[in-house]
C-alpha cells in the first residue's frame, strides 16, 4: 500500500515542484534581462546636449539693409536740397549784383546826357551855332558809341540768363560780362571828363588854349571805348563756346 500509492504529501510535492522550479526560472530570466538591459544602457554613449537654436538672421539682415538704404536716400535728398538752396542763393546774389551794375550804368548815362546837353547849350549861347555843332559832334559821337555797346551788353546778358535757365554753365561768360560792364562804367567816366573839359573851355576867356585838354580827354574816352569793344567781343565769343555754338563764328563789333 505504501509503495503502490503515493501519500498525499508526496502528491502535493509533485504538484508544487514545477511551480517552484518555474518561479525560480522566471526570477533568473528577469535578473538576466535586467542585467543585460543595464549593460546595454551603460555601454551606449550618452547623448550630447544639443546647442540652442539660433534666431533666423534673414529678416534682421533684410531690415538692416532697408534701413541703411533709406538712410542713404534721405542723406542724398538732403544733400541735393542743400546744394540747390546754395546754388539758388548764389544765382540770386549774382542777379542782384548784375541789376545793381546795370542801374549804375543807366544812372551814369542819364547824368552824362544831361551834362552833354548843358555843354551844348553853353556853346551855343557863347559862340553860336557853329561851335555848338562842333561840341555836339564830339559829345554825341562818344555818347552814341557807349550807348550802342551798352545795348549789345544788355542783349548778351539776356542771352546768358536764358542759357543758364536752360541748364547751361555760363560761369566764364558771367565773369566776362562783369568785366564789360566795369569797362563801360569807366568809358562813361571818360566821356563825362570830355564834357567837363568842354565846359571849362567854353567858360574860359581863352577857349582855344583849353582845347588841348578837350582833345586829351576825348582820346582817353576813345581808348576806353576800344577797351569796351574788345572785352565785349571776348564776351560774345565765350557765350558761343559755352552755348555749344563754337567760337569760329564772327564776333567782331563795329562801332
Amino acid at each position: 500500500m505504501t509503495t503502490k500509492y503515493l501519500s498525499a504529501a508526496g502528491i502535493v510535492s509533485l504538484i508544487l515542484l514545477p511551480v517552484v522550479v518555474f518561479g525560480q526560472d522566471s526570477t533568473s530570466v528577469g535578473v538576466d534581462v535586467e542585467a543585460n538591459t543595464s549593460v546595454t544602457a551603460s555601454s551606449t554613449a550618452p547623448d550630447r546636449p544639443r546647442p540652442p537654436l539660433l534666431p533666423k538672421l534673414g529678416p534682421a539682415v533684410k531690415k538692416t539693409i532697408e534701413n541703411t538704404r533709406e538712410g542713404i536716400k534721405n542723406t542724398a535728398s538732403s544733400t541735393r536740397e542743400a546744394v540747390k538752396t546754395r546754388v539758388d542763393a548764389v544765382q540770386s546774389l549774382i542777379a542782384e549784383k548784375r541789376e545793381a551794375v546795370r542801374a549804375a550804368i543807366e544812372e551814369k548815362r542819364a547824368a552824362l546826357m544831361e551834362r552833354a546837353e548843358l555843354v551844348k547849350e553853353k556853346a551855343k549861347e557863347r559862340f553860336g551855332v557853329g561851335v555848338e555843332h562842333s561840341v555836339k559832334n564830339i559829345v554825341d559821337k562818344l555818347s552814341g558809341a557807349v550807348d550802342r555797346l551798352t545795348n549789345i551788353v544788355e542783349r548778351a546778358q539776356s542771352h546768358i540768363e536764358k542759357l543758364e535757365a536752360a541748364g547751361k554753365s555760363m560761369a566764364q561768360s558771367a565773369e566776362l560780362l562783369a568785366t564789360v560792364r566795369a569797362n563801360i562804367t569807366l568809358a562813361q567816366d571818360k566821356i563825362t571828363a570830355v564834357s567837363v573839359a568842354l565846359e571849362a573851355a567854353l567858360g574860359s576867356n581863352q577857349p582855344k588854349e583849353q582845347m588841348q585838354a578837350v582833345r586829351t580827354a576825348a582820346q582817353a574816352a576813345q581808348e576806353a571805348l576800344r577797351t569796351v569793344k574788345k572785352s565785349l567781343e571776348d564776351l560774345l565769343r565765350s557765350i558761343k563756346v559755352e552755348a555749344g555754338v563754337g567760337a569760329e563764328t564772327n564776333t567782331t563789333i563795329t562801332q
